[in-house]
C-alpha cells in the first residue's frame, strides 16, 4: 500500500498546502462518469460482502474539488451523504454539471465497460 495517498491527506493540515496540492488534483474526479463508476464499484464490494441495501447514510472524507460520489450515492438510494474537508475545494458549478451528466447516467444504466 502506498503511503503517497495518506502523507498528501496529512499535508492538507499545513496552512497554505492547498495552493501547492491544488494542482495535483486529478481532473478525472471531477467527471460524473467517473464518480459514477467509483460509486458503483462500492456498491459492487458491498454486495459482495454481504450487504444487500442500499446504505442510508454516507460520510466522505476528503471528497476534495468534486462531490460526485455522493450526487451518485444520493440518486442510487442514499438518504443522507456527508463530505468533510479541512479546505473548501468543492466547486459549485462543477458538481451542479456532474449531478446533470450523472441523473443522465442513472436514467441509461449507464454501462461502465463500454460508457460510449
Amino acid at each position: 500500500m502506498s503511503t503517497f495517498p495518506l502523507l498528501r491527506g496529512l499535508c492538507t493540515y499545513l496552512p497554505g498546502a492547498h495552493r501547492v496540492l491544488a494542482p495535483q488534483r486529478a481532473v478525472k474526479c471531477e467527471t460524473a462518469i467517473y464518480s459514477y463508476g467509483v460509486w458503483l464499484k462500492h456498491l459492487t464490494l458491498l454486495w459482495r460482502s454481504g450487504m444487500r441495501e442500499i446504505p442510508r447514510t454516507l460520510v466522505e472524507l476528503g471528497p476534495g474539488d468534486s462531490i460526485g460520489v455522493g450526487i451518485a450515492a444520493l440518486l442510487s438510494g442514499v438518504d443522507n451523504y456527508a463530505g468533510f474537508d479541512l479546505m473548501p475545494f468543492a466547486k459549485v458549478r462543477r458538481n451542479l454539471s456532474v449531478f446533470n451528466e450523472m441523473v443522465q447516467l442513472f436514467r441509461d444504466r449507464a454501462d461502465l465497460r463500454n460508457p460510449h
